[in-house]
């Protein structure tokens, strides 16, 4: 059901952000950072790689799931061998362009201290990664649109551990980047390899043939993948962009902090864009059946919570980023601090408007987020291009808060709110007026804690520290929803309460 394959999503996420949290430092102190630079360069540009993927992963496991269902076998077939098809020509793309870019390698810049033919080595083993990983996608999309996301991210989770174990038990030999690149590419098979075995155990009609290539198949696919492409796209160039602008023109050293204040924020947004994939075919489903007052409430749902969320982080990151980075990296990473607070401002809006996005995906409304999600990344390029020449990393953060703001709360949301039926009073009581008492009350937590100066960059300080804040900000929240205080959950509560009391006591009066 939906809540299991939400709960797996996020322990996943969760054990990602775990190992995340301990691999980074450990492989940055390792490295060093000229070198660990050198990787996050060459990552950034293997985040274009979504050029290749066409939009084809959550379409596929969208008409996966309803051939799945009407055991329409042959068309279901077709959908799974165009993709496939389409990612081994991708993938081969994807080698044969790792092997023209390490051509070119010595002439890019100064590797030093790396030597330019180890670089050039550990670009074809990327490039090779990335070529069986795009060949071999479509059988993760069958698991997922069979609902089978204990075994998709099963092995997911199974990769990651076996990353961070090989990394540290093989990292502290020679050729370092070598070794990175090595890892990945044998994590990734075993990953793939799960995969395409687990496809063709739960789908036993699961075919592989040219004779299933079907034209009207293909039409009908790719008109609904088309808008997705161009999401997925704009998505990706926010995520790599700023790295590679920096590194480019600044050093691969220059990216560390930045890179740094970015990954904190994807392990933030990451459970967030999970409420908007869950959501999505319940807006599908809840506009089909017209309805709209149920679409109103999920929208408030969606984008309260994550607006609860991106501000709670925010504030929390205000207050003690620096102990967080500080315990994560140690000393040295103050940029990062003042990056980290620049990005989490920004998903403030953006978090929400991921889930307003998701929501008017499954409603069909795909052309117009899509477009303005196009002009969020150009601008995105330009502003960082322009600001980063003045004010450094800070104005490549700046170049990233500004579109956001202008273009979701100009464009997107009154977008959405016209074609969803939803007025803007609306969107003050359900949807914002919820979330600041939980807030207030965060805030005034979080100023309690750092005026009185406890809080050490140490972890079990920070954790302590987190979990009594989010604790706090869940409990206000439920504790105030009108939902919750008339239901039969809350109700027994009281009752198990009001027998508890010895006869005679005083009882608490009846709200």
């Amino acid at each position: 059901g939906i809540k299991r394959n939400l709960a797996i999503s996020w322990l996943n996420h969760a054990t990602g952000v775990l190992i995340g949290i301990f691999l980074m430092p450990y492989v940055l102190g390792v490295l060093g950072d000229e070198t660990y630079g050198t990787w996050v360069l060459i990552n950034s540009f293997l985040g274009y790689s979504c050029f290749l993927y066409l939009g084809f992963g959550e379409t596929v496991a969208r008409f996966v799931a309803r051939y799945h269902a009407r055991q329409q076998w042959d068309r279901l077939n077709q959908v799974v061998n165009l993709v496939l098809f389409a990612y081994v020509a991708m993938g081969l793309l994807a080698l044969l362009i790792a092997a023209v870019v390490a051509w070119f390698v010595p002439s890019l810049r100064d590797w030093s201290p790396l030597a330019a033919g180890e670089i050039q080595i550990v670009v074809l083993l990327m490039g090779l990664t990335l070529c069986l990983a795009l060949s071999t996608t479509v059988f993760g999309g069958v698991l997922a649109g069979i609902q089978r996301f204990d075994i998709e991210q099963g092995f997911v989770l199974i990769s990651g551990i076996a990353r961070l174990v090989l990394t540290v038990w093989l990292l502290r030999r020679e050729y370092g980047l070598l070794t990175l690149a090595a890892i990945f590419l044998v994590v990734t098979v075993v990953e793939h390899a799960g995969h395409v075995v687990f496809a063709f155990r739960c789908v036993p009609q699961l075919r592989i043939g040219w004779r299933h290539i079907d034209r009207g198949t293909a039409r009908e696919f790719l008109s609904f993948s088309g808008f997705e492409f161009l999401k997925m796209v704009s998505n990706q160039v926010l995520e790599v962009t700023d790295t590679v602008i920096i590194g480019l023109l600044m050093g691969p050293a220059a990216t560390v902090p930045y890179y740094l204040a970015m990954r904190m924020v994807r392990f933030i947004k990451t459970p967030i864009q999970l409420i908007g994939r869950v959501f999505m075919p319940r807006a599908g489903q809840l506009q089909a059946l017209q309805q709209h007052e149920r679409l109103r409430q999920l929208f408030a749902l969606g984008t309260g919570g994550a607006f609860l969320l991106a501000t709670g982080v925010f504030v929390g990151a205000t207050f003690f980023g620096q102990q967080l980075i500080r315990a994560w990296v140690g000393e040295g990473y103050d940029a990062a601090y003042v990056v980290l607070v620049i990005l989490l401002g920004a998903q403030i809006v953006a978090a929400p408007a991921d889930v307003v996005r998701s929501l008017l995906f499954g409603a069909g409304l795909v052309r117009v987020p899509a477009l303005l999600n196009v002009a969020k990344a150009v601008a995105n390029i330009a502003l960082s291009l322009i600001l980063i020449r003045r004010f450094g990393i800070y104005g490549v953060a700046f170049g990233t808060l500004i579109p956001v703001v202008a273009i979701e709360l100009t464009a997107l949301v009154p977008y959405a709110l016209r074609r969803l039926q939803i007025g803007p009073r609306f969107v003050l009581t359900e949807l914002l007026a919820p979330q600041m008492l939980p807030l207030a009350t965060l805030f005034a937590y979080c100023k309690l804690l750092d005026a009185a100066g406890i809080v050490a960059p140490r972890w079990p300080d920070l954790l302590l520290t987190a979990g009594c804040g989010g604790g706090l900000l869940v409990c206000v929240r439920v504790v105030i929803d009108p939902r919750f205080l008339a239901s039969e959950r809350w109700q027994s509560v009281r009752r198990l309460l009001a027998r508890s009391v010895p006869a005679g006591a005083a009882r608490p009066p009846t709200p």
